[in-house]
C-alpha cells in the first residue's frame, strides 16, 4: 500500500524506494508513485529572507582511502524518460518536465522575475560548465527542432552582447521579421536598432543600409 506520512525521519544510511508492479489499475486515472505534496502556505514572522528552498538536495564528498578514479559523479541522476509497455502507445515522454504555473497567489506583490530553469556553473574544476546538450536538437519557441538549435517565434531574434562594450554599441542582432534575414546593433535597453545589412526573403536581394533593396545588391548611404 502507500506510505501515507513520514514525520521526523532521520536515516543515517541509504533509503530505498522499491516501487511493486500495478494492475488492473482505474481507466483514465493517473497513478503517482511517489507525490511530495508542498502545497500549503508557509509564512514567517516579518522581516526580509534572502533564500527559501522548499526541496533542498545537498551534495555529498566522495574520497578513498588510496589513489582512486571517479569517473562520473551526481548529486542527482535520472536514468531516463518512461518507457512505454505492452500495448501502450505514447505520444511525449519526459525524463523531467517543469510545468508552467502561476508565481503570484492571491493579494501578492507581483513577483519581479520568475524562471522555468535556472543554472550555475560549478567552481573548481579544469573546466566549469553552465550546461551541456551532449546529444539531439534543442528546441527553443518549439517542441520539434530538426537541427541542433532551432528558434522559432513570431520575430525570432539572437542579441550577441559585449557587456564591456561602448554606450548603446553592446548588442549585435541577429533577426527574421517576416521571413527577412536583418543584422544590426540596438541600444543598451534593446529599444531602438540599427539595421545594417537585410537579405529579403522573397527575392534574395541584399541590402546595406537599407531594409528594402530593389536589386540583388542595394546599398544607401556613404560608401567607397
Amino acid at each position: 500500500g502507500a506510505i501515507q506520512n513520514l514525520a521526523n525521519l532521520t536515516a543515517t544510511g541509504t533509503i530505498t524506494h522499491n516501487a511493486f508492479s500495478y494492475t488492473n489499475l482505474a481507466a483514465s486515472t493517473e497513478k503517482t508513485d511517489v507525490n511530495f505534496n508542498l502545497a500549503r502556505t508557509a509564512q514567517f514572522a516579518s522581516g526580509n529572507l534572502a533564500t527559501q528552498r522548499a526541496f533542498l538536495v545537498q551534495a555529498p564528498t566522495y574520497s578513498f582511502s588510496a589513489s582512486s578514479t571517479l569517473t562520473d559523479a551526481s548529486t542527482l541522476s535520472i536514468t531516463g524518460a518512461p518507457i512505454a509497455g505492452t500495448k501502450a502507445t505514447t505520444t511525449n515522454v519526459y525524463a523531467l518536465n517543469i510545468a508552467a504555473g502561476n508565481v503570484q497567489g492571491t493579494g501578492a506583490v507581483t513577483p519581479t522575475n520568475s524562471y522555468g530553469l535556472y543554472v550555475n556553473a560549478q567552481t573548481g574544476a579544469t573546466n566549469n560548465y553552465g550546461a551541456v546538450f551532449a546529444t539531439g536538437n534543442v528546441g527553443v519557441g518549439t517542441t520539434t527542432p530538426t537541427s541542433l538549435l532551432q528558434v522559432s517565434g513570431a520575430t525570432p531574434k539572437f542579441y550577441l552582447s559585449n557587456t564591456s562594450g561602448a554606450v548603446d554599441g553592446k548588442h549585435w542582432f541577429l533577426s527574421n521579421s517576416g521571413g527577412d534575414f536583418s543584422l544590426g546593433t540596438t541600444s543598451d535597453s534593446l529599444a531602438t536598432n540599427s539595421t545594417f545589412l537585410t537579405v529579403k526573403g522573397s527575392t534574395g536581394n541584399v541590402g546595406i543600409g537599407t531594409t528594402d533593396p530593389l536589386y540583388k545588391l542595394g546599398v544607401s548611404g556613404a560608401g567607397r
